[in-house]
């Protein structure tokens, strides 16, 4: 588990970032840690996989933030980093997991 600005050190928004993670190189995690329906979710360059959507976000060169991203207190956001040597296996078993 690591802050986001070790892989992204480029993308200034990364070392103000307190509360999202990347589990190893591939996995964002963004918990949900005040109660309310929405939260700032913050995705550094690239493509990611939102997993509670099911859907692909382009972050393009510069990151992009989420604003007022919809998620209940129960759920927890998580995207995959696309393009990385386990993105494939990690979409499939995030995709099934949220399936059940």
């Amino acid at each position: 588990m690591k802050q986001l600005f070790f892989d992204f050190p480029k993308d200034r928004a990364s070392y103000t970032i307190a509360d999202e993670w990347l589990l190893g190189d591939s996995l964002l995690v963004a918990p949900v840690l005040h109660a309310g329906t929405t939260r700032d979710v913050h995705l550094p360059a690239g493509s990611w996989y939102d997993v509670i959507n099911n859907r692909i976000v382009h972050a393009g060169r510069q990151g992009v933030t989420l604003k007022s991203y919809r998620v209940r207190l129960a759920d927890t956001p998580v995207f995959v980093r696309l393009g990385t040597g386990s993105s494939t296996d990690l979409v499939r078993a995030m995709t099934h997991h949220a399936q059940r």
